[in-house]
């Protein structure tokens, strides 16, 4: 296999190749994305510091999220406040019925 390479023919038309096609208009292409690629990089910093404030406020919301209550704490305090109104209505119960056995009957 040959490693001959073609070019294309230049602006003088001698075959050499020369200078690239549309170079005239390749250097206006190139400072332009030069341009943009500045603004790019502005933007992409801004966004950085963004992206930073937003981890931030994250990292406070999970640090809010493992103090918060799970449904299995509420059930535990739910079956907590049920045992304690029933013991406290039977105890209120005894202590009538204690009353009324020993009080005098004559009041």
């Amino acid at each position: 296999m040959s490693n001959k390479v073609s070019y294309l023919p230049g602006k003088g038309g001698n075959g050499s190749g020369g200078e690239p096609p549309m170079n005239d208009h390749l250097t206006p292409r190139v400072e332009h994305l030069e341009r943009d690629v500045g603004e790019i990089k502005v933007t992409l910093a801004r966004l950085e510091g963004r992206f930073d404030t937003i981890d931030a406020k994250f990292d406070a919301i999970n640090t809010k999220l493992d103090t918060l209550a799970t449904k299995a704490d509420l059930a535990e305090t739910k079956v907590s406040m049920i045992q304690w109104g029933v013991g406290t209505v039977i105890a209120a119960g005894a202590l009538v019925f204690a009353i009324m056995r020993f009080l005098p009957a004559a009041l």
